[in-house]
């Protein structure tokens, strides 16, 4: 990937700001997205030690503004802010953004995208980095001493791929008359390798200073170093697994094959890219591939892989040979950048997502990155009969052939409306395109009024026996139809986004509620709907994300869709909340949306009946802990009739004791 980065043409001096800093969370879970700190030379340079200098990195695959973002610096346990920037100017896709200390010359040579205030201690400080909405991206501590870098030779410390820092390994770069210690707005070095060599030679393992392990091949590849399987899984989908052929051809199941595409908008150089498959049993690695020379591969464009030979698909060059199986089951692939950033990865952890069969059809991958088995004719190539489509573009999804037999009708009747249409006025057509363009967004703005209300993911320590529920609130006037809104759910240790409500909801009265749970009655309540069969919020204290959305397609891995309307993160895992999350999951009590900034549980019967309204994009500071839930569903009165009846019940019952 080439590695961009946004050059300011005004470099900003961080002045006096009316912005109010974000408050630093007691509870740290950074999302480490889409921007985290890169690399940071707190130990200044040879020529100054105040010469310090900060380097953000886009980790994202989109260009990123960082208007409103803050930089927060303290002292360990210190009230006081020691750096406090507000953050300008926008930041390219795996681009860089550097910051420099009181003027531009800590990095001779390279400008500074701005220029901050304060200084960075040797030890006993710590970093924060928010995002515009005060959600904590990245944080790094100092507690004793800082993770890496060098006070006496001036070393910065580094980011790895899997967010632990080394010290920069390098001989220096000079720029101008200094030389620099580290790699400001570049690609970090890599960390220092240990080697140790067995008994016989005949193999190595390299560790990683500051990092993982990476095994160095015994064969002829012995110079590359292959990257490591991280452990928390977030790929950039630069260039995804496009089709695998895992099951092989009808005449030879060795006759394998792996298509990749370029998911990205712009060409990407492959040399130097990696793929490891890896036998989930034992963990042995039984494929290596590694992209030795320049092959540029074009936005939406394919690479084809072909196992031991070039005859797996005949008629078909393929880009490269790779060696290895790949197994029936049990069995990950993983694709890695040049500098081991996982691009994709897939994995069949008792069988393949799609594929195989009789006919040894291979798995496609759609346009939402879902996957699915071939389901077009048989293709001959040579003398072999292939299901699949090798370097071409993938077949459409068959879920059923009544699912095909629609698409046909839908593409014959959308051919004579085209055709009919041919004669009109070009100007129809546009205003017609405005009108949907339109209803889309009127729909999402009368959809964003909806809101998650209230929560309950554990009633009981038996697993068998527990039950949840999601409620969501009506906080408009009009009846609000939820044919297209779903709730979906990523777990911590999730990778995609899913669905787990039914299609078709029904209708949310207004001022009103609809439910949501596992069981079809919870607390005694009728369930509006209830949870596909299989789906469950995750108990662990990791936790997960809920997802309110406009639409019923899953997200997959959309965590910024714009059809998100609301969104409910809680544990200390990795999750996607707004501001802060929900820290803990406490038995048989739920969350509950507040109706006024104010509403706390014990002014309860204050609010009550004022609806569940209050959002100001952070979760924990928008619920309370209710001890005592209580779900409400479509046919529950309005929140102003229950108002009502309830002030008036209690003027009656004034009455009464006033008579009495």
């Amino acid at each position: 990937i080439e590695e961009t980065s946004l050059k300011a043409k005004e470099i900003s001096v961080e002045k006096e700001t009316p912005l109010t800093p974000c408050s630093l969370p007691k509870n740290l879970s950074p999302t480490y997205f889409p921007v985290i700190f890169n690399e940071i030379a707190w130990a200044g340079t040879q020529k100054s030690s105040a010469d310090e200098w900060i380097e953000l990195r886009n980790v994202s695959a989109r260009e990123i503004g960082l208007d409103n973002f803050q930089l927060i610096g303290r002292k360990l346990n210190s009230e006081k802010l020691s750096i406090f920037v507000v953050l300008k100017g926008k930041i390219a896709p795996r681009g860089y953004f550097l910051l420099e200390r009181s003027d531009d010359n800590s990095v001779p040579e390279i400008e500074a995208d701005q220029v901050f205030k304060g200084a960075l201690n040797n030890s006993n400080f710590e970093l924060y980095l928010f995002d515009d909405k005060c959600q904590l991206i990245d944080f790094v501590s100092a507690s004793k001493n800082w993770p890496a870098g060098d006070r006496k030779e001036k070393r910065s410390m580094e980011r790895e791929i899997d967010l632990d820092w080394h010290t920069y390994s390098g001989s220096g770069i000079r720029l101008g008359s200094l030389v620099i210690f580290g790699t400001p707005k570049a690609k970090n070095s890599k960390a220092k390798e240990i080697s140790f060599s067995g008994g016989g030679g005949a193999s190595q393992i390299v560790l990683a200073v500051g990092g993982g392990k990476k095994e160095k091949s015994k064969e002829k590849t012995s110079q590359i170093s292959f990257c490591e399987i991280p452990s928390s899984l977030n790929p950039t989908h630069q260039v995804i697994f496009s089709e695998i052929a895992w099951a092989g051809a009808l005449d030879h199941a060795s006759d394998e094959w792996i298509e990749l595409f370029n998911f990205s908008q712009k060409e990407i150089n492959l040399r130097d890219w990696q793929i490891l498959g890896v036998n989930l049993k034992n963990n042995q690695t039984k494929i290596k591939f590694v992209f030795e020379k320049d092959l540029k591969i074009k936005p939406k464009d394919f690479v084809l892989l072909e196992r031991t030979d070039d005859e797996s698909v005949p008629q078909i060059p393929a880009d490269g040979i790779f060696t290895g199986s790949i197994n029936n089951s049990d069995f990950a692939l993983y694709l890695f950048d040049p500098q081991c950033q996982l691009s994709d990865f897939v994995l069949a952890s008792s069988s393949w997502p799609a594929g195989g069969g009789e006919e040894k059809r291979s798995m496609e991958r759609d346009e939402n990155l879902n996957w699915h088995s071939y389901f077009g004719p048989a293709q001959t190539f040579g003398s072999k009969v292939i299901f699949g489509t090798p370097k071409t573009e993938n077949s459409t999804s068959g879920e059923s052939q009544t699912t095909q037999e629609e698409r046909s009708q839908e593409e014959s009747e959308a051919n004579q409306e085209a055709a009919q249409s041919e004669s009109s006025e070009p100007s129809q057509q546009e205003n017609q395109e405005n009108s949907e363009h339109s209803q889309i967004l009127k729909n999402l703005r009368i959809l964003s009024y909806l809101k998650i209300s209230e929560v309950l993911v554990k009633s009981t320590s038996s697993l068998a026996n527990n039950f949840q529920f999601v409620e969501i609130y009506n906080s408009t006037s009009t009846p609000i139809d939820l044919k297209d809104v779903s709730l979906q759910y990523l777990g911590s240790r999730g990778k995609k986004i899913q669905r787990i409500s039914r299609k078709n909801l029904g209708v949310i009265p207004p001022h009103g509620f609809y439910l949501i749970a596992s069981t079809s009655t919870v607390f005694g309540k009728k369930a509006d709907s209830t949870f596909l069969s299989g789906k469950k919020l995750s108990t662990l204290s990791s936790g997960g994300t809920i997802f309110l959305v406009a639409t019923t397609t899953d997200l997959n891995f959309s965590i910024n869709s714009p059809f998100i309307l609301d969104k409910l993160a809680y544990g200390n895992g990795n999750i996607y909340p707004e501001g802060e999350p929900i820290p803990f999951i406490k038995e048989a009590v739920s969350w509950e949306r507040k109706a006024y900034s104010t509403s706390t549980q014990e002014n309860y019967p204050q609010w009550q009946f004022a609806g569940n309204s209050y959002d100001s994009d952070n979760n924990l500071a928008d619920f309370i802990f209710q001890e005592k839930p209580n779900p409400q569903n479509s046919t529950d009165l309005p929140e102003q009739e229950k108002s009502f009846f309830y002030l008036h019940q209690k003027k009656l019952n004034m009455n009464f004791l006033f008579q009495a």
